[in-house]
């Protein structure tokens, strides 16, 4: 029963690990998204089209 214990904590770590990885690499990609997104129309800010 203890190495059953261990290996289910072992896969819970594993999967919360996986889950905290994704989400940031999800906010991460989202905010140089948003910066690119910034960065091309800001051209057209400056020159009053925006």
């Amino acid at each position: 029963m203890n190495k059953r214990a261990n290996g289910f904590a072992g896969v819970s770590f594993l999967l919360a690990a996986i889950i905290s990885l994704s989400a940031v690499a999800y906010f991460v990609c989202k905010v140089m998204e948003r910066r690119a997104y910034n960065e091309r129309w800001s051209e057209y800010d400056e020159c009053g089209l925006g």
